[in-house]
């Protein structure tokens, strides 16, 4: 239709059909699946990517590192070769695991040259008190030395042939050990503390330094050496004993007990240092 005179040309739009209108949304449905649909080489690196992260997780399974709560060792002594001979030169922190049950009660220990080293998780308070005493026993505000929790004690035990501890106890106003008050040559022994072993063995720290199993004459189960002693005027001072076992089940220390009968208003501070095992 031509307009007439002065009136400006226009165009009349046809009107779409609805067919051609169905055939474009359907080709922008078919675009949008295209984008979203992966290729070939995207599919395969997916793949592949679970492949190796699944194989990943397999050989954390079959040689654990320790670095992580969810892939623990047994011991320090399971470390890879690689791991292991790093633990010669410089302490390193790992995740055990001994008893192989939940990941939920695995923790930290200490690993130098292939020993397990467990550090105290709670220490002994300050006891004050008169006569005999026992430190744990005796005061009910007072926590045992705990390391972890006895089922990875006992594995821990089980696996390796022998344990050391260290205990520490700050004195005031007791003798704990030697008395020397009256003679340094000849020191009185009979207020030498007592000590409740894990196994629930009460043994004399000098009487029982050189501990034999009943029946067994020849072979030492446990041996304690004083390190030091400064509390052998009865004044300030430290008394620090190394024990060394031979046996499963006689370390960690449980509770320490005070036998000079005599003493008023001492006071006591046991620290219970690292416990290793070794092969």
């Amino acid at each position: 239709v031509q307009p007439s005179g002065d009136t400006a040309p226009f165009r009349v739009r046809a009107r779409r059909r609805r067919r051609q209108i169905d055939n474009e949304d359907d080709d922008s449905v078919d675009k949008d699946m295209l984008a979203m649909t992966p290729t070939v080489g995207n599919f395969l690196k997916r793949i592949f990517g679970d492949i190796d992260r699944l194989t990943l997780r397999l050989n954390n399974y079959r040689q654990p590192s320790g670095a992580s709560r969810q892939y623990p060792v047994r011991a320090c002594r399971e470390l890879s070769t690689a791991a292991a001979a790093a633990t010669t030169k410089q302490q390193q922190q790992v995740w055990l695991d001994p008893n192989l049950g939940s990941a939920e009660d695995a923790f930290q220990a200490t690993c130098q040259a292939r020993k397990t080293c467990l550090h105290p998780v709670s220490q002994a308070q300050i006891v004050r008190a008169s006569g005999r005493h026992w430190i744990v026993e005796g005061d009910t505000k007072t926590a045992s030395w705990k390391y972890t929790t006895n089922s990875q004690l006992r594995f821990l035990s089980l696996m390796h042939s022998t344990t050391e501890q260290e205990l520490k106890l700050a004195c005031r106003g007791i003798v704990l050990y030697a008395d020397k008050r009256k003679s340094e040559s000849n020191p009185d022994y009979s207020k030498a503390i007592n000590m409740r072993l894990y196994n629930g063995l009460v043994i004399n720290s000098h009487l029982n330094r050189r501990y034999r199993a009943h029946g067994n004459t020849l072979n030492t189960q446990l041996e304690v050496t004083v390190l030091d002693d400064t509390c052998s005027k009865g004044s300030n001072g430290f008394l620090r004993l190394r024990l060394r076992a031979k046996a499963p089940f006689l370390l960690p220390v449980r509770d320490v007990e005070i036998t000079d009968t005599k003493a008023r208003d001492y006071q006591v501070f046991a620290v219970a240092a690292s416990l290793c095992f070794g092969e």
